[in-house]
């Protein structure tokens, strides 16, 4: 029998599988369409079970097989796959779903539902953090939620970032909302501290009122005391 070994037999049916690629799709298409009462009817507590399953060993929610990247549900291996995938639908102006984007990234469908999405999830977070401006000044009130993000305290975002990407809000909740390291701030407040050496302006205008208060009490005494 060729292949005797193991490693050697793995080896050339992976060769194969890639060399007649297309005479197997084909091949699988033509059995399923001639016995449609051997395929599997989709499951979804089967398929939840798998995911589960495969969550608890670590492993690719989509092919099942690999290791997760860090971070993420899914292996390197198959979000290069789905990353080569997107980038063909977007030049022939297709969305996931197969609608037309016209131009966009997604369809209109798809769209309203990314924000949605997205929306929901900054709720989230604003609530977990608290909901309101945490300026060290304490004089900001600002809790409207459309003025509020979230601020690194040691001023390391930029960094951070660039480890996790730009999907800040989605780490935060798979990381279950650390509260050291993060707050709340509102957008004059963190660009002020950008802009300003990583100190609020609140924070200089606060100190430079109790300097004064501190300056003008002794000269009331001694007016006082004068008269």
């Amino acid at each position: 029998m060729p292949h005797k070994d193991p490693a050697d037999r793995k080896a050339y049916l992976n060769e194969y599988n890639q060399t007649h690629k297309a005479e197997k799709q084909l091949w699988n298409a033509q059995w399923r369409a001639k016995n449609p009462r051997y395929r599997k009817p989709y499951d979804p507590a089967d398929a939840q079970r798998r995911k589960a399953k495969a969550k608890e060993l670590g492993l690719c929610s989509s092919c099942y097989i690999h290791a997760r990247a860090e971070g993420r549900k899914t292996c390197q291996k198959c979000l290069d796959r789905a990353k080569q995938l997107r980038e063909k639908r977007k030049a022939k102006g297709i969305c996931d779903c197969g609608l037309a984007t016209q131009g966009n990234a997604f369809c209109e469908k798809c769209l309203a539902k990314v924000k949605e999405k997205s929306r929901t999830l900054k709720e989230e977070v604003l609530e977990a953090y608290g909901g309101r401006c945490q300026c060290p000044s304490g004089i900001c009130p600002e809790a409207d939620k459309a003025f509020l993000t979230v601020d690194h305290v040691n001023n390391d975002g930029k960094v951070h970032k660039e480890e996790i990407g730009r999907r800040l809000y989605q780490w935060l909740k798979r990381n279950g909302f650390p509260k050291i390291g993060f707050r709340l701030l509102c957008w004059n407040c963190n660009c002020g501290r950008a802009a300003n050496g990583g100190i609020c302006p609140h924070e200089l205008t606060t100190r430079f009122s109790a300097g004064i208060s501190t300056q003008s009490q002794p000269q009331q005494n001694s007016f006082n005391e004068a008269n």
